[in-house]
């Protein structure tokens, strides 16, 4: 028995599948096809919130809302105004940015490829504060014979 021929019988045993150039054939194509079926990578949306003199914003909310699903993923800027998140399939969304005291800000993106960055850096501006006040009053009821009981300095009052 050679060395090829002991080589070649411990590799049929060890990898049945890849004993003849046949077999390697057909396991590669599925593989191939395993590998083609699987969903690509996500792409990545990123960037700095910053306000008109180009200060970070943090705690800025970004939502990014698929226009055709409807599905939001939403974050925070960090401390220094810089967000990621990650979008698992191509398409269209409407990214809007919100933060107390400035105005919202909206854009429309839309993502063709897996596996992309995309840098969404954006500037908010100041913006009106609307502030909503709610007074709520109630009157309390009394009846008029304990009104017309209590002592008034108007009426005479008999004192024996």
């Amino acid at each position: 028995m050679t060395a090829a021929t002991v080589r070649h019988a411990c590799q049929a045993a060890m990898f049945p599948l890849f004993s003849s150039p046949m077999n390697t054939r057909v396991a590669l194509a599925f593989l191939t096809a395993f590998l083609a079926a699987l969903p690509a990578g996500a792409a990545t949306i990123s960037g700095l919130v910053s306000d008109a003199t180009g200060g970070a914003l943090p705690g800025t909310r970004v939502v990014v809302r698929g226009v055709a699903t409807g599905q939001e993923a939403v974050v925070e800027t960090g401390a220094d105004g810089r967000f990621q998140l990650n979008v698992p399939t191509s398409g269209t969304y409407l990214v809007t940015f919100t933060r107390y005291g400035f105005s919202e800000a909206a854009r429309t993106i839309i993502i063709s490829e897996a596996d992309t960055t995309l840098d969404l850096s954006t500037q908010l501006d100041i913006g009106k504060t609307n502030v909503e006040v709610s007074v709520t009053a109630a009157r309390a009821e009394r009846e008029n014979r304990l009104i017309l009981e209590m002592p008034s300095p108007a009426r005479p009052t008999l004192h024996q």
